[in-house]
């Protein structure tokens, strides 16, 4: 979405960067992993910034390979995961504010989220996007509870 005077949900990354906030982070330790649909502003913002990106096609091309690949950014560093739903593909999680075809099948969400619970140095994380008045048959809820209770059952053990 164009960015907007203030930052909104869709924007929180830019303002963080922008505002200095967390300065102790780095742009460059910063991955984006399977974001479609961006804005011209957006695309350039990232490129400014030297902000990692992996699309989706990537990411729906060779799951295991690009699993190592967030592996190997990700070595030595302490993180904050955000997992977004809106990763996945409509037809399986409709309930988001900006859904965007081709994305991840579930099961494939989900191994991605249990790999990063158990594989990374995780202090802290969230999922994000679920819209519930867009959610049909509470699909997208019960794969964002899916994916805390992975999160969770992993990190727990």
């Amino acid at each position: 979405m164009k960015p907007g005077k203030n930052p909104t949900h869709e924007e929180w990354l830019r303002a963080l960067i922008e505002k200095k906030v967390g300065s102790n982070i780095p742009a460059e330790n910063i991955l984006l992993v399977g974001a479609r649909n961006s804005y011209k502003d957006e695309i350039e913002f990232l490129a400014k910034n030297k902000i990692k990106q992996i699309g989706m096609n990537q990411l729906n091309n060779n799951l295991e390979e690009t699993t190592d690949i967030i592996m190997e950014f990700a070595s030595g560093k302490k993180l904050y995961v955000s997992f977004d739903i809106d990763v996945v593909d409509p037809a399986f999680a409709p309930g988001v504010s900006c859904p965007a075809p081709f994305g991840l099948l579930p099961n494939d969400f989900l191994y991605l989220v249990k790999y990063c619970a158990s594989h990374l140095t995780l202090i802290g994380c969230d999922v994000m996007e679920l819209t519930p008045r867009f959610d049909v048959q509470q699909m997208t809820a019960t794969l964002a509870a899916q994916t805390i209770v992975e999160i969770l059952g992993v990190r727990k053990s």
